[in-house]
């Protein structure tokens, strides 16, 4: 069994995977297979009428199709889509229960127009999601014609249908947690309106009081728009409470019957967008009883998978990585499993063989951020991961796979050398508002723009910890005129290095906050300034720094940036932001790699995360600068260093100690230098290489 150091290694999988046919249904191949026992295996069952429509287990029957396969696909790489009975689900579970893991009920929310069998569904469409302009899917959160609401019938029949499969919980996932589109889509049902009104108390003018009852697309967008233009934080916050109150009645009654809930409950977002685009907070949840959150950090399938003929689709890898830390960081009690894409042969995509650098990429660097905790611990932001999908794949890909993600799980970090951010729950809780009247950065986006041109951020830590823990690197505060008044008195008494972001003309200096070097943003109609605290900088490099503030071909947001247009589609495009100019953003991060390296001793020249692992022992994520060509990474260090040890299972060779300019390509090892304080070595295409470095 490889060695996983404590992390939960999760599974999520089509029915082909398995073998109907065998008498456990296939449970001990597939496991020997693989190689290990995963903590879970999530049964990708697709349809949510496995749990509408689930009849109990006097007889046996068989599924529906498009619970035999993920959309009823006809078949994965390794056999046809067989017909399961309720019996082979049930023999299924209970031999992966005997053999030391569980399955999960995995449910998405499509709905097929009947096409594989009778959907519940259209029986019932005051339960389908209301757009402005039509219907489709669910919406878990309505009420029955009578009254009666959906989530009191759903929990009933899904303890029913756990307890009858001897299913470990139940995994909620598209289109069902989180529900089709945007708030701004909707659902401005008549009944979901009603909802928000009797909830909030806002006042409704009389041509939206008339029209209610009336469901037709022109009476759901005048809805909509009345509300997006004066009621949007109210409705906003009025979803993530509804979120809430589901959860607390549908995890009360799972966990009465021994089971437990996993939802995917973001969407590729952090929880600023998750709660303005999605309308779910996911503090909230947690307290309300989930049981995990699998946040789905996988940019490389997206980028895959979207792309279209003569459009060059983004790439949003460090947007989507910057999610694991904030998302941590805002739910400390939260128990998350990083998705990673694998393959899927309904989707059409294989990171696994198509991009296995990036595949690699991007299992490092979810796995690599660390949250310190109150007592001054590290511990990774992602417990585990959801390997999606986990079927199909040969006893050669399982190796392989488990190999990286052993070394993925063996970063033992006890300090960030690289910036560690501050989280602030009150600046995430102001940052609604002010986002709707400006469209500023957010945190998140802030965190990941700095990544981008250059500088990584290795962890994060919440403001009420800052000065109780010991912290290496520089501290990044994104947007400090959000904190509240205590956490800036925090930050006056903290005694190293920060790095403030804050609209231009913020003073702070009436909390006694006295800044060594301030930068203000040029080419904005919305400028930002940064301050940066207990670090001085000599002339020289101030000038160097002001070379950066020139300006781009940014565009503006125009027009008023409260009418901004929104975007439905929250794997392409998230949130509107009003300009921050790309030479702003390169300063920041110059200005926090410059502090990170004359603090810690550690410079490279490419995009560096680093920890120090032990005394005297540092580990460095080097990222490569291009997403085709390899390209070297030249690491400096002031302390003499006494070997390098390549982590990853590339460069093969060792490193190339060379001197402290760079200068020059080193033919050999640098074997006969006495002193080694300097080393290059390579990164792959779209990569990054891991080393542990060991001073003398």
């Amino acid at each position: 069994m490889d060695n996983f150091y404590g992390k939960k290694i999760n599974i999520w999988m089509q029915l082909p995977g398995f073998d109907r046919d065998k008498p456990d249904c296939g449970a001990a191949e597939y496991l020997e297979k693989i190689g290990f026992i995963p903590h879970s295996i999530n049964a990708l069952l697709f349809h949510m009428d496995i749990v509408h429509l689930h009849r109990g287990m006097e007889t046996e029957y068989r599924l529906f199709p498009d619970n035999c396969s993920y959309y009823a696909s006809p078949r994965n790489t390794e056999r046809d889509a067989q017909p399961w009975t309720n019996y082979n689900l049930r023999t299924l579970a209970h031999n992966l229960k005997k053999a030391g893991t569980g399955l999960y009920a995995s449910i998405m929310g499509s709905t097929l127009n009947n096409k594989f069998h009778d959907e519940w569904i259209y029986g019932h469409p005051e339960i389908h999601f209301a757009y402005r302009t039509g219907e489709g899917g669910i919406n878990a959160l309505k009420r029955f014609k009578d009254g009666g609401w959906y989530e009191d019938f759903f929990a009933d029949k899904l303890c029913e249908m756990l307890v009858d499969y001897e299913l470990d919980g139940v995994q909620l996932a598209d289109g069902f947690c989180p529900m089709p589109g945007s708030r701004h889509d909707g659902d401005f049902s008549t009944d979901m309106f009603s909802q928000f009104t009797d909830h909030t108390g806002v006042t409704v003018p009389d041509h939206i009081k008339t029209q209610l009852g009336d469901d037709s697309s022109e009476a759901k967008t005048a809805r909509g728009d009345w509300i997006w233009n004066t009621a949007r934080e109210e409705w906003i916050r009025f979803y993530a409470w509804r979120w809430s109150k589901f959860f607390e009645k549908v995890c009360a009654r799972v966990h009465a019957v021994g089971k437990k809930v996993i939802i995917l409950g973001l969407y590729c977002t952090d929880p600023f967008e998750t709660l303005y685009c999605l309308g779910m907070d996911l503090k909230g949840v947690v307290e309300a009883g989930v049981d995990y959150i699998m946040p789905n950090l996988l940019p490389t399938s997206v980028y895959m998978f979207w792309g279209v003929p003569g459009v060059k689709t983004p790439y949003f890898f460090h947007r989507y990585m910057a999610i694991a830390p904030v998302t941590a960081a805002y739910v400390p009690d939260g128990h998350f499993f990083s998705m990673l894409s694998v393959h899927d042969t309904t989707e059409e995509y294989d990171v696994l063989h198509h991009a296995p650098c990036k595949f690699e990429r991007d299992l490092y660097t979810m796995m690599m951020y660390q949250n310190i905790e109150p007592d001054g611990k590290m511990r990774p932001s992602m417990e585990g991961l959801m390997l999606c999908l986990g079927d199909g794949l040969s006893e050669y890909d399982w190796n392989w796979i488990s190999e990286r993600i052993s070394k993925s799980a063996s970063l033992k970090a006890y300090d960030s050398v690289s910036p560690t951010i501050m989280w602030s729950d009150r600046a995430h809780d102001a940052m609604l508002a002010a986002y709707i009247k400006t469209r500023r950065f957010t945190d998140h986006k802030f965190i990941y723009e700095i990544f981008k041109a250059g500088a990584p951020f290795g962890s994060i830590v919440r403001s009420e910890d800052i000065n109780n823990v010991n912290i290496n690197g520089p501290l990044f505060v994104p947007n400090l005129d959000l904190c509240s008044d205590e956490e800036i008195k925090t930050l006056v008494k903290y005694n190293k290095a920060v790095v403030c972001i804050a609209p231009a003309g913020y003073d702070p200096a009436k909390y006694g906050f006295v800044s060594a070097a301030c930068f203000t943003d040029p080419d904005s109609k919305y400028p930002m300034q940064v301050l940066i605290k207990g670090y001085d900088f000599d002339e020289s490099y101030i000038d160097e720094l002001k070379q950066l503030l020139v300006k781009d071909d940014t565009p503006e947001l125009e027009g008023n940036p409260e009418d901004a247009a929104e975007h439905s589609n929250v794997l392409y495009e998230t949130l509107a932001f009003s300009k921050v100019s790309l030479g702003f953003i390169k300063l920041c991060a110059a200005v926090l790699k410059k502090i990170s390296g004359d603090q810690n001793g550690i410079e490279c020249d490419a995009p560096m995360a680093a920890y120090k692992t032990g005394d005297n022992k540092y580990r460095l994520y080097l990222y490569c600068v291009h997403e085709d060509q390899y390209s070297h990474a030249f690491v400096r260090t002031k302390q003499n260093i006494e070997r390098v040890d390549i982590i990853t299972s590339y460069p093969v060779l060792p490193p190339r100690f060379m001197n402290e300019l760079n200068t020059g390509f080193s033919s050999g090892y640098g074997d006969e230098l006495q002193e080694k304080h300097a080393f290059k070595v390579n990164a792959p295409p779209g990569g990054v290489t891991i080393v542990d470095v060991v001073f003398k």
